[in-house]
């Protein structure tokens, strides 16, 4: 029973594992894809959470693939954390982690298109981090049933010479008075510390946003990061060009909304409600190791939020409020999204790719998976079960056998005794026929003596 219970564990963990690892045709690089499991969304813009533990070792992140589409999620969203917010492989919330929270990578209304981190630059993760978890949130938009959406990471256990991360930027100081264009949202932060570069950058808003943009402000000259509409892309996008950020510089901002609605927009986790997010990726070289290992793989530039440094705000360039022109190769196709690649190969041969030479590490191959280190889902499922129907039939087998056997030994036990009780009779039935015998012959004896003439 010992070994039922054992492969029933087993076989609980294949069944709520939702991450599976392939192994790409190049030493150290590999994908882990963390996915729902044919979830069921119970009602409109439900948050749910699948976290995924990372290997004790020193690993890195090269690569971002959002496995879903337009039509089922709103945005997936990639956080690092120390402790997972729940110890269930999977939540409903709103929060990802319990403490510090990195958020890594976002995607939301684009084509699902892999975003590869440039030669030489990961993000630091397992070993010697505070990274030990991977929190992928899905934000659904509508209700619906067996759903596996989630994202595909790329990994290498190549170190890389330089470390990336992630930074929030934006505001929450959100409200949109109705039937008002224009209406803009600034925020700002100073930074002091290590020297990073922005290399790529994401926008993010609802249905009112008309256009989001961050600026460098360094010694009082203001130089442009990023500029773009969220009806666009909101997308990650490689910059014209890096941008390096030192201590003593500024960051502003602001996010651009037209209010056409009879009603007040506030901030909100909703497609109701509203948002105004920038995401920049910048690399940096990590410091010198010093008696906390973990010390030099913290981000050195998390977030800026909020209006912190208003004055600032007013070097905001007039033309940011402007809706930047559109290209044909800037639209989203929304039918194209519905079915999105389900593999890095599959993407990187796919033509939505945009500078995917710019874009992609050298570290990646371009060619075919060649070896595979996990079955499909439902297979280890099928094979599984099958394992297990097999064991519980072996199990009864034996029962009934073992009933049968000693069925056998107690008639034979049976047998044995009335063998031992005939034994028994036929010996005395033997004994007085002796006996008759002898008192026969003791008999004719007697009378032979009572009459010699006989002879």
């Amino acid at each position: 029973m010992f070994i039922v219970y054992y492969i029933a564990i087993v076989f609980i963990t294949v069944v709520n594992c939702d991450q599976s690892i392939d192994v790409l045709d190049q030493d150290g690089v590999f994908t882990v894809n963390i996915t729902m499991k044919d979830f069921e969304t119970t009602k409109e813009d439900q948050y749910m959470y699948i976290q995924y533990k990372i290997p004790d070792e020193e690993l890195f992140i090269i690569g971002f693939l959002p496995l879903t589409n337009l039509t089922i999620a709103h945005h997936v969203v990639t956080f690092a954390c120390s402790t997972p917010y729940s110890n269930e492989s999977f939540w409903i919330g709103n929060k990802p982690c319990n403490g510090p929270t990195v958020i890594l990578h976002d995607w939301s209304y684009n084509i699902p298109t892999l975003a590869l981190l440039p030669k030489d630059v990961g993000i630091a993760v397992g070993r010697n981090t505070p990274n030990k978890y991977i929190v992928v949130n899905v934000h659904y938009l509508l209700i619906l049933k067996g759903d596996n959406s989630g994202l595909q990471l790329v990994m290498t256990r190549k170190p890389c010479k330089y470390h990336a991360n992630t930074l929030l930027s934006g505001s929450s100081d959100i409200k949109l008075q109705p039937n008002t264009e224009t209406i803009q949202v600034p925020f700002s932060c100073s930074y002091r510390g290590q020297l990073v570069s922005f290399f790529a950058a994401a926008v993010h808003t609802h249905m009112w946003g008309r256009v989001n943009s961050l600026y460098r402000v360094r010694n009082g000259n203001v130089t442009l990061i990023v500029k773009n509409s969220p009806k666009i892309s909101q997308a990650f996008n490689l910059l014209s060009s890096p941008v390096d950020i030192q201590s003593g510089d500024y960051l502003i901002g602001q996010c651009v909304y037209d209010n056409n609605d009879d009603r007040v927009i506030v901030v909100g986790d909703t497609h109701n409600d509203e948002m105004c997010n920038i995401y920049v990726m910048y690399s940096y070289i990590p410091e010198n190791i010093t008696s906390n290992q973990q010390t030099i793989y913290r981000p050195p530039f998390p977030t800026c939020w909020n209006n912190l440094a208003p004055n600032m705000t007013k070097l905001l360039p007039e033309d940011s409020v402007i809706f930047p022109p559109i290209s044909d190769e800037d639209q989203t196709d929304v039918d194209e999204s519905t079915s999105s690649p389900t593999t890095t190969v599959e993407v990187l041969k796919s033509s939505t790719i945009k500078n995917i030479d710019n874009f992609t590490s050298a570290d990646i191959p371009k060619q075919t998976i060649t070896k595979q280190f996990s079955f499909h889902h439902d297979t280890l499922v099928i094979v599984w079960t099958s394992l297990i129907i097999i064991l519980i039939l072996f199990v009864i087998l034996c029962y009934i056998l073992y009933i049968r056997n000693r069925r056998q030994v107690t008639r034979f036990n049976v047998y044995a005794i009335n063998v031992d009780n005939s034994d028994t009779s036929n010996d005395s039935m033997f004994n007085n026929w002796t006996n008759r015998q002898n008192k026969f012959k003791r008999l004719e004896f007697d009378i032979d003596e009572e009459n010699p003439s006989s002879y």
